[in-house]
């Protein structure tokens, strides 16, 4: 019994690992991808989106970093190294977008962007559900919480990059979806008492 208990851990476990290195090796993909997306349509929104990857990566890392010991201790710091993270994405999303209400910026139309935006959801969408019901298997927290905010990440820059692209955006909308996000980054962190 004991022999099986302990095989189905280690299942869970490699199970984990391999969804977290799915989820870094799209993020690797995706900052290539949304850097020459951004410059070739001006874009805010998607260059948020890279920045978002890249925030993925660091908490991809680091959640593999976890998966790799245990201790109540490690989850708490590889929770707060994560919820930091996320904090700075919120910071950078206010600063870039009020600087874009502020000169009336408006990007390019990026069918590429919108394409991109819209399979990465479903990618992030998938990965997502695995790592929170392998996390959820396991008792661990820390995968447990990336697969339950990383769709809400995934929806925010989703709804933002598409707006963004499909309809010109008046200073109303930009504002309300600068909001959603802000609200959204806070919520990431508060939510889940991850500072």
């Amino acid at each position: 019994m004991t022999s099986h208990i302990a095989d189905t851990a280690d299942r869970l476990l490699r199970r984990g690992r391999l969804l977290e290195w799915a989820t870094l090796l799209w993020n690797v993909v995706a900052v290539v991808v949304l850097a020459v997306l951004t410059l070739r349509a001006s874009s805010v929104a998607l260059a948020g989106f890279g920045l978002d990857s890249l925030i993925e990566i660091g908490a991809s890392s680091v959640v593999l970093w976890e998966l790799a010991g245990t201790g109540e201790q490690r989850q708490r710091t590889a929770l707060r190294l994560i919820g930091v993270a996320f904090a700075a994405l919120g910071v950078y999303l206010l600063v870039q977008s009020t600087a874009a209400l502020i000169s009336a910026h408006h990007a390019q139309t990026s069918v590429g962007g919108i394409i991109w935006t819209a399979v990465t959801a479903v990618v992030m969408f998938c990965l997502a559900a695995g790592k929170n019901q392998t996390g959820r298997a396991l008792g661990n927290p820390v995968l447990e919480t990336e697969g339950c905010e990383q769709p809400r990440s995934v929806s925010s820059f989703s709804l933002r990059s598409v707006s963004g692209q499909v309809v010109p955006m008046t200073r109303v909308l930009r504002a309300a979806s600068t909001t959603s996000l802000v609200m959204t980054s806070s919520s990431l962190i508060f939510r889940t008492r991850w500072i």
